[in-house]
């Protein structure tokens, strides 16, 4: 029987670091890896979700505007869209920091296309999450000997819906992990990470992050502006709640495990 291991852990926690060196001590194994916030599957946290019609039409909208970054966004698009039944997801977080003007106007686009932001209940968005996990499950068969490493996506991913736009408390985000891993027919393991010293953690990767084309820290706190989380919470006020309800799920649930860097 294969294995599945979740990496999980507040944003600029360690996930990818931790994963790179679980990566690293598995090479005698399968190892299958989803990184964070790609369009792996069974990961919708961040991803707009339009129907066959409005990907088209938005895809002209871009192209109609001539800039230095609009072949390269349109590749980045494309890439990293997924086509699933009568429509595309692909992640909207990262593009909302698009150094033009005309170009970032028309990128909120999609963030109005996420799926709590088209108001979809939480019922809604959970039956719609468990139904991918279902499809992903029965699609994707895991060998005797593979390993299957995903980076944020049973519960990081979703933290940032269950927490920015419905809500959730402790009890209701408990609910819809434990639902979540009921579908899985594997074995499987979920790691919580942390550096030790995490508020510096959050700052320092926040600097490192905003470095290139895309500023990770201007696109965080638009986000946060965007939901419905208190007025002028910041970035590392959220990571912070992250954590906490990490230590409580570990608590209370004995799959849930702390890993450590």
């Amino acid at each position: 029987m294969g294995e599945i291991i979740f990496i999980e852990g507040a944003p600029c926690s360690g996930k990818t670091t931790y994963l790179n060196i679980l990566k690293d001590r598995l090479k005698c194994k399968n190892v299958r890896v989803f990184k964070e916030h790609y369009c792996d599957g069974i990961d919708i946290s961040c991803q707009a979700y339009l129907r066959n019609d409005e990907f088209i039409c938005f895809l002209e909208e871009i192209k109609r505007i001539k800039t230095n970054e609009t072949d390269k966004l349109l590749t980045d698009i494309l890439e990293n869209s997924r086509k699933l039944n009568n429509g595309f997801w692909l992640i909207s977080f990262a593009y909302l920091n698009a150094r033009n003007d005309l170009l970032a106007e028309k990128l909120k686009y999609l963030y109005d296309k996420e799926i709590p932001n088209r108001g979809v209940s939480f019922d809604q968005y959970r039956e719609i999450v468990l139904d991918l996990w279902r499809t992903f499950i029965s699609n994707n068969i895991i060998g005797q000997k593979d390993v299957w490493i995903f980076e944020g996506a049973l519960i990081q991913n979703h933290l940032y819906n269950l927490l920015g736009f419905y809500t959730s408390d402790i009890t209701e985000i408990l609910g819809f992990i434990n639902q979540l891993l009921s579908i899985l027919k594997c074995k499987y393991t979920v790691y919580v990470v942390e550096y030790s010293n995490y508020s510096k953690s959050i700052l320092l990767n926040a600097r490192n992050r905003s470095k290139g084309n895309y500023n990770w820290e201007n696109g965080f706190n638009k986000w946060l502006i965007n939901s419905k989380l208190k007025k002028d919470v910041s970035i590392t006020e959220f990571c912070l709640e992250c954590s906490e309800i990490y230590r409580r799920l570990i608590d209370k649930n004995i799959h849930i495990k702390m890993g450590g860097i």
